[in-house]
């Protein structure tokens, strides 16, 4: 049924099974223990976002031998849905997770395999743990379930709000309303039990099936009750429909590199990507943060994700989580700033830290180039507008460089900082763009130039020469000495005196007024993976940024001074900035160390902390995965309302050759196949529409006549495959 990433070790790690409006989370080996933060020991089970419907369901087994609740010995993930397998005397047990697109219903589906001679008969018990409550945030009071026998069903309300969950069986089942059979998991939570007593025959050597389905509803049990009957007449068209569905999605930015690890991370990625996408309808849809932490939706993370997803040609994410967040951010703060974060309750937990409104100007620009969508930009362009006069308004010294938090939320450190100067010079420049394009070339003008002033302040204040490397902040001296004691003082008690040592080395008791400090966050990369940084600068900052100094065994550390954690976007942002100045070599070191941690937690999944914790699927992964390689190495600068792509080939010495398949740029699908032979690079493009493609190098067209003028500029027909030579 697909390949699969298997495990059979640690099965006590969590799992997830999604769809866009359900998902499950559970243990591998087949548990539902208590887990999550937000909600303390809420955030698995089974979610219709913005309610709780299920703490969880357990398998348990009654035959002449007695009634036992097993665990799975082995754990399966598929692109989507997984497996739990169980090994029992005489008989194998698969139980099957499968959630469909655009429904309220989750399926589990058993499959026993009888291994023996003889008949077998068995009772397969399906007890439930319902759990209706509101997700974070939610406002609701959480009232005790009560749970009732309907047509077969087994059917859970809460007493205190109009939320439901049925529970119902392809096959005749007997009922039970409490856990009188024994079932010996409790979770927390006001949840009622009950149980579907599923009985089995399966002859010798052959196999039976079942399957449940679990619906939700938000408004009434009838509803829930509906929709699980109605679920389960439909199973085997909406399987085929998510099946077809992820078909495409694998083979859509297909890439292949002399790299096994690489390309098996760029498959996996896109399909843990797409496990993140909510839709939640009285907000929208939109991709989510990370799971089981951050299912809702993020201004920051979704600055970096947006950029993979477009590069793996998922355009209707990108365009529908913007307009999520530009409608949500519109409502809660009405001047501009792009929130930060919005549960799946409707609420806005912080406002926006400063970068954010800045990333998102810039975000709406590459979808537009990707998509060349025209009626979405001038959708976007008024929340453009406000957020970049929101943004402009944060810098009291007029000079754009804003004050705020920023991606690293640093305690206090809301101040003028590196991530958000760089991101506010791209943002003009993107809204210079757009501008122009439609028809405000005053505004255009204006842009760029305040986009090239902001680049001089980046350039000649947050230098450090003696260093080599970006300032973190431009602060108040006096200010910042406060915090470096804070933070040495909180380093000493944690016991790493190194650090605690090199924060009061920048303890500067003379000086007065603002100056630049040098923290060492991963955020001092951000003039490099833009590339605003003269190449000089640039140059050093890499090189130290590859030393032990900042780079930690599963990727670039959080921080050079800490030397503690490190995330996949830490280790991304690296990744783009050495592709940047055509260090794409070192670029897949960094890759390498990301693949590295997939399959560590969960089978073909990368963990949001480098190796293995904090959230166990993380959207920003796909900036890494997929940036890098289709925008840096393939090279594709996409220009889709023009009908044009640029490309600037700069592939890693060791690939001879590399294949990008089905890439999409606005209707287009193009194919990409690249050869090096001796010192001659090759470039094949296949094209389904009239395209013009731009080279950043001059190419010679190889044809069966012979060969052309170098040309830097070429127009393919549809249907044409065309092949040229650089140089």
């Amino acid at each position: 049924m697909g390949t699969y990433k298997e495990k059979n070790h640690q099965l006590t790690d969590p799992y997830v099974t999604a769809g866009n409006r359900v998902y499950v989370i559970g243990a591998q080996n087949g548990l539902f223990p208590d887990e999550g933060g937000h909600i303390a020991g809420e955030m698995a089970g089974v979610w219709n976002h913005p309610i709780k419907l299920l703490d969880g369901f357990f398998v348990g087994i009654r035959d002449e031998a007695g009634t036992r609740w097993p665990t799975a010995k082995a754990f399966r993930t598929y692109s989507f849905y997984t497996e739990h397998h169980y090994d029992e005397a005489g008989f194998q047990l698969v139980r099957r997770q499968f959630v469909p697109d655009n429904e309220e219903l989750a399926f589990i589906t058993f499959e026993v395999v009888n291994q023996t001679a003889t008949p077998l008969q068995l009772d397969l018990i399906f007890a439930v743990k319902s759990d209706l409550r509101p997700g974070w945030l939610g406002e609701e009071t959480d009232g005790q379930d009560v749970v009732a026998v309907r047509e077969n069903s087994l059917v859970f309300n809460d007493s205190a709000n109009p939320w439901s969950v049925a529970v119902c069986s392809d096959l005749d089942a007997q009922q039970t309303e409490s856990s009188s059979l024994g079932c010996p998991f409790e979770t927390k939570g006001n949840g009622a039990f009950g149980a579907l007593i599923l009985p089995l025959t399966c002859e010798a050597g052959q196999t039976a099936t079942v399957t449940v389905c679990i619906a939700g509803s938000l408004t009434d049990s009838d509803r829930a009750t509906e929709r699980v009957k109605d679920g389960l007449n439909r199973y085997e068209s909406l399987w085929q429909a998510k099946q077809q569905r992820y078909e495409e999605l694998d083979n859509t930015s297909k890439v292949t590199v002399p790299n096994a690890d690489l390309n098996d991370t760029v498959r996996w990625v896109k399909f843990n990507t797409d496990w993140l996408v909510r839709d939640v309808p009285a907000i929208g849809n939109g991709l989510g943060a990370g799971l089981p932490e951050y299912p809702w939706w993020f201004g920051c993370d979704n600055g970096y994700a947006l950029q993979g997803v477009l590069a793996a040609g998922a355009f209707s994410v990108a365009e529908d989580t913007l307009r999520l967040l530009a409608s949500v951010s519109a409502r809660e703060n009405g001047n501009g700033r792009i929130i930060h974060e919005v549960s799946t309750t409707d609420v806005v937990f912080n406002p926006g830290n400063t970068q954010e409104t800045p990333q998102f100007c810039m975000t709406v620009w590459e979808t537009f180039k990707w998509t060349g969508n025209l009626e979405f930009l001038r959708e976007m362009y008024p929340a453009v507008q406000k957020a970049i006069e929101w943004t402009i308004s944060m810098a009291p010294d007029g000079n754009d460089l804003a004050v705020g938090y920023g991606i690293m939320e640093v305690e206090n450190l809301n101040a003028k900082l590196i991530d958000t100067a760089v991101y506010t010079e791209q943002a003009f420049e993107a809204y210079a763009q757009m501008s122009t394009l439609l028809g405000y070339e005053d505004v255009a003008t204006q842009m760029r130039e305040r986009a090239e002033k902001l680049r001089e302040e980046i350039l000649n204040r947050f230098w450090l020469a003696d260093e080599g490397l970006y300032a973190d902040v431009l602060v108040d001296s006096q200010g910042m000495n406060q915090h470096l004691y804070l933070w040495a003082d909180r380093q000493d008690k944690e016991g790493r005196h190194r650090a605690a040592e090199e924060y009061r080395s920048l303890i500067d008791k003379d000086a007065h007024g603002e100056r630049p400090f040098l923290l060492k966050n991963w955020v001092i990369s951000t003039p490099v993976e833009t590339g605003i940084a003269p190449k000089a600068q640039a140059e050093q900052l890499l090189a130290r940024m590859r030393t032990p100094e900042f780079k930690g065994s599963a990727g670039l550390y959080l921080s050079g001074i800490d030397q503690t954690h490190m995330m996949t976007i830490s280790t991304s942002v690296q990744a783009v900035a050495e592709c940047r100045y055509g260090h794409v070599d070192e670029a897949v070191e960094w890759l390498e160390q990301l693949a590295a941690t997939r399959d560590l937690r969960v089978p073909g999944s990368i963990s949001e902390m480098s190796p293995d914790y904090g959230c166990f699927v993380q959207a920003w992964t796909i900036y890494g995965a997929m940036v890098p390689i289709v925008r840096h190495m393939f090279g594709v600068d996409p220009l889709a309302h023009k009908q044009c792509c640029s490309i600037d080939v700069c592939m890693p010495k060791t690939w001879n050759t590399a294949k990008l398949e089905r890439l999409r740029v606005g209707e287009n699908d193009i194919c990409l196949q690249y050869e090096r032979v001796g010192d001659e690079e090759q470039l094949t493009i296949r094209t389904t529409l009239d395209w013009t493609f731009q080279f950043a190098r001059p190419v010679t067209v190889l044809q069966q006549a012979g060969l052309q003028t170098p040309v830097s500029d070429l127009q393919i027909s549809a249907g044409e495959t065309v092949t040229v030579r650089f140089g």
